[in-house]
């Protein structure tokens, strides 16, 4: 994944406690949005919301968005439950690895996370599987992120896991090392996964389900635009590209499981304005 530049991750930060209702923290809220809405695929009123949503949660946990409080709102509302992916999810939050996620962060990463093009989420991804940060997924990197991918049953030893696991290991070499030097290079894993989407979470569940990012895009904005690919927005103009097939919030929360909006009505911090959707 390319290295964001410097307007892209250092939207000024807001302290945790300085938000308030006064005229010049909206007027500083709006210049933070209005940079936001022209880096990221939303629009000015809903980075605004994002940006209080992010605040409201900071509110909560009594802090900056720390590792902690980011993994409860990933295995929670996105339903990311993988423990290796919900570490490494936040390590591409957290692009200038200072341990937290700031508003600026927090947008961008939900823009490509749940409104990526499939080069971005592409790149996304492979930041995330690339645990070294070397630019190169080996094997044993593919391994680390696939441990565990397979259910322990009845009559199943650990050998056998073992053994499924590394078969496992070998077919994603297989599909991503598009050159077959051996190492999956960046450029690999975007030719393997234009050809086949799906292969953005070959390695690992790291991108919520559409479900969750419905439910959650409810929150933020009168209407959800339904993209065209099943990962990924298609650039080319067609009609579903341009958001003329739309659902409104009330039918996307109807799709997700009465537990999922259960767990997330309990982060009590959203504002009221947009709790009221729930």
């Amino acid at each position: 994944m390319k290295k964001p530049t410097k307007s892209l991750t250092q939207a000024p930060a807001l302290a945790f406690n300085s938000l308030g209702h006064g005229l010049a923290v909206q007027h500083k809220i709006g210049s933070i949005a209005d940079r936001l809405s022209r880096i990221t695929h939303f629009t000015l009123a809903e980075c605004k919301a994002l940006i209080h949503l992010h605040h409201n949660l900071e509110v909560a946990s009594g802090g900056p968005m720390d590792r902690m409080r980011m993994r409860e709102v990933l295995h929670i509302i996105f339903q990311i439950t993988d423990e290796v992916m919900l570490d490494l999810a936040f390590r591409a939050f957290d692009k200038d690895l200072d341990g937290h996620v700031n508003e600026g962060e927090w947008v961008q990463g939900l823009s490509t996370m749940m409104r990526g093009t499939t080069d971005e989420l592409s790149d996304w991804c492979y930041y995330i599987y690339d645990i070294n940060g070397d630019g190169g997924l080996a094997r044993e990197e593919l391994s680390h992120c696939l441990k565990g991918c397979i259910y322990p049953g009845y009559g199943v030893d650990d050998d056998e896991i073992e053994e499924c696991e590394r078969d496992i290991v070998e077919i994603a070499m297989k599909k991503l090392d598009v050159d077959l030097d051996g190492q999956i290079t960046i450029g690999d894993f975007r030719k393997a996964c234009k050809k086949e989407p799906l292969l953005l979470v070959s390695v690992g569940p790291c991108l919520p389900p559409m479900k969750s990012c419905a439910a959650f895009q409810s929150l933020v904005t009168d209407k959800y635009r339904v993209y065209s690919g099943p990962l990924g927005r298609n650039p080319k103009n067609s009609r579903r590209a341009q958001g003329q097939y739309r659902l409104s919030p009330s039918q996307m929360v109807s799709m997700v499981p009465s537990s999922t909006m259960t767990e997330m009505s309990e982060l009590h911090s959203v504002p009221s304005t947009l709790h009221s959707i729930l």
